[in-house]
């Protein structure tokens, strides 16, 4: 059988995202429809940053043979997908597919609002080989909801691969890969040319806020990882290695063995942790096996707020974590939210004070954003913020992005008085960050000198020059951060 698979961009509104992030949930699907002898075609509208028009073009070109259409898209790309489907549909009657986030948190929506055929609920390696098998008889295919005369039928939920050592490699010698490795970076090193993987599946946590499309955790063996990274790189050039984990420290004992077979491979990586799960010596493990930033969702620095979101932390751990983080040679991403509920000026001036201890700018702080698959979102259906679920996930395109438009105001503030709140809590952290660094200059050299080094890796000599004098000029700048 012929499988076309799409992968859609992901937009901030009008404007696409830049290909930063490999899509390995389409090339886990690709790896299994080749293993199960199925001939594929590709369709990568975000690597390629294809506008309407060429999209148009192509699928006219690659739909005349091909037998069924699968595209794999989150909730975010819902306003995308209305209008690929509508474009898909008009131009041949095979069956269409829609995997990942979106038709397993919104398939109701999906069905009622475009010509999709079937949705692959969760995991779909083993279920995407079934289904196809099983085109003329989808009430024997497990983990999927299809659409017939009008009538959505929902199958029996499919168990989890309990062995993710079983699934082949995802498959990128069919997208774009190189495109991807030119755009991933190691988050404040650009530079460097990344690679994604995923060593796990899964957070054993539960925080009301995220969006997870597995329950539980399940981890890939230390030596599947280092076999697929060998893999890779004989066939790519990369330096550093991503790991889209969830949860990447999830268990110590795993994480000093990847450690001991990153070093002696002389690779970059960067990775999500959790500020509960870190200490000096793991720290310092991971850095001298190449760890150059470590991502920790702290979110709030008020721990009533963390509290309401069923974080699991503290803000006192979370002051040490980065701390003993920094000490170690490793850059902390200090990922936070803002306006959650219960959001008022104590938890903001506690979220002030957290940044002044920890000696540490902002990246921006995410507007609290109710996601589909979470209890946030569950609680705003239920309490009526959200009425049309139709109309929510079309503005959920912009993600969490922090200057977008406010879906949702879980706070007692007004809009206005929330965004300007948040704006103003940036600056204040930033400039507090400022003095701080203007009475230690090693410091600013430091930044100032890491800055230039990645513009001439990057751009080269002339850019670097021009990009340099910005540089140079950061303390005068309100909302300069790191990185």
């Amino acid at each position: 059988m012929k499988v076309l698979l799409i992968q859609p961009p992901h937009y901030y509104g009008i404007h696409s995202r830049p290909p930063s992030s490999f899509p390995l949930g389409i090339a886990y699907i690709a790896g299994a429809l080749k293993k199960a002898g199925h001939e594929i075609e590709v369709l990568d509208i975000y690597a390629h940053q294809l506008d309407d028009k060429e999209v148009c073009r192509r699928i006219k070109d690659l739909t005349a043979d091909i037998d069924v259409v699968c595209v794999s898209a989150l909730s975010t790309q819902y306003k995308y997908v209305k209008w690929l489907v509508g474009e898909l549909k008009s131009r041949f009657d095979k069956p269409l597919i829609l995997g990942n986030a979106l038709a397993t948190f919104n398939a109701a929506a999906v069905f009622a609002n475009t010509k999709t055929d079937i949705c692959v609920i969760s995991e779909g390696e083993e279920t995407i080989v079934d289904l196809l098998d099983n085109l003329n008889n989808l009430s024997s295919v497990k983990g999927i909801l299809y659409k017939r005369d009008n009538k959505v039928y929902a199958n029996v939920p499919r168990e989890y691969i309990k062995n993710l050592d079983s699934i082949d490699f995802p498959r990128r010698d069919i997208f774009a890969t190189d495109i991807y490795l030119e755009h991933t970076g190691l988050w404040s090193n650009p530079e460097i040319r990344t690679i994604d993987l995923i060593t796990a599946r899964g957070c054993p946590y539960s925080c009301n806020f995220c969006s997870k499309t597995f329950s539980g955790i399940r981890l890939r063996s230390i030596p599947n990882i280092i076999q697929e990274i060998e893999e890779l790189r004989s066939k790519y050039d990369f330096a550093g290695i991503k790991f889209n984990d969830e949860l990447t420290l999830v268990n110590k004992k795993r994480v000093y063995e990847l450690c001991a077979y990153l070093k002696k491979a002389k690779l970059s990586w960067v990775c999500q942790g959790r500020v509960n799960l870190v200490d000096r010596d793991l720290l310092r493990t991971m850095k001298d096996s190449g760890c150059k930033a470590l991502g920790f969702g702290v979110e709030s620095g008020s721990n009533r707020i963390l509290a309401n979101m069923n974080k699991g932390i503290s803000v006192e751990q979370a002051i040490e974590a980065i701390k003993v983080t920094k000490e170690c040679g490793i850059e902390p991403i200090i990922q936070m939210m803002f306006g959650y509920p219960g959001e008022d000026d104590l938890s903001i001036e506690e979220t002030v004070r957290f940044f002044d201890k920890v000696h540490s700018p902002t990246m921006q702080f995410s507007m609290t954003t109710a996601l589909p698959g979470t209890k946030l979102y569950e609680d705003a259906r239920k309490n009526k913020f959200i009425n049309n679920e139709d109309e929510y996930l079309e503005k959920l395109d912009w993600g969490y992005y922090a200057d977008r438009e406010i879906l949702i105001n879980f706070t007692n503030f007004s809009d206005s008085e929330l965004s300007r709140k948040r704006k103003e809590t940036e600056e204040r952290i930033n400039k507090n960050y400022r003095l701080y660094i203007t009475k230690r200059p090693w410091i600013a050299l430091g930044i100032i000198f890491n800055k230039v080094k990645s513009y001439y890796l990057r751009y080269g000599l002339v850019k670097t020059i021009k990009k340099s004098l910005g540089a140079a000029s950061y303390l005068k700048k309100d909302s300069w951060v790191l990185g």
